[in-house]
This record gives structure tokens, sequence and C-alpha cells, in this order.
């Protein structure tokens, strides 16, 4: 299935004039802030087993693969496995 700019301004509703980054790349919502503080370590706090590993996740978009990356490392930690970089 295909996306044009207008089904992504929709849905999330974050998006703006489609953009696939979850929002604004500003200062507010770098680094731990990104999404949000409460959403910055890449789970969401009331859902259990539930992790966030996109763009809109520290460090941002990009085609760096970092969000899943860093995703990957929590999980694993979570689950008792050693992550060796």
């Amino acid at each position: 299935m295909a996306y044009s700019p207008v089904d992504y301004e929709t849905r999330p509703s974050t998006c703006v004039r489609g953009t696939l980054s979850c929002g604004a790349v500003l200062p507010y919502q770098s680094g731990w802030m990104r999404p949000t503080s409460t959403l910055s370590n890449y789970k969401i706090p009331s859902l259990q087993n539930v992790y966030l590993c996109g763009s809109g996740n520290h460090p941002g978009p990009g085609v760096s693969m970092a969000p899943g990356r860093n995703a990957a490392q929590i999980i694993l930690a979570d689950l008792g496995v050693s992550f060796k970089s």
C-alpha cells in the first residue's frame, strides 16, 4: 500500500505536511525528550512489552537505523540478554 503526503498528514496526528519524522525535529524534542520525556526510553510505560523504535525516537529521522538499534538494546536488557556491539 502506498500513502500520499495527505495520508501521512492525517495519521499519525503529529505529522505535518506529510513528514515521516513524527513531528518537528526541534531542541525540545531532541535527545531524552524525543518523542516526549515519558516515552524517551523506547518503552510505553502503561503497556508492558510494547517498545518504540521508529523515527519519532532518539536520535530522530534518517537512515541511521539507530532508533531500532537502541530499542533492541532495551528489549534485550529486559529479556536479560547481553547486548554486545
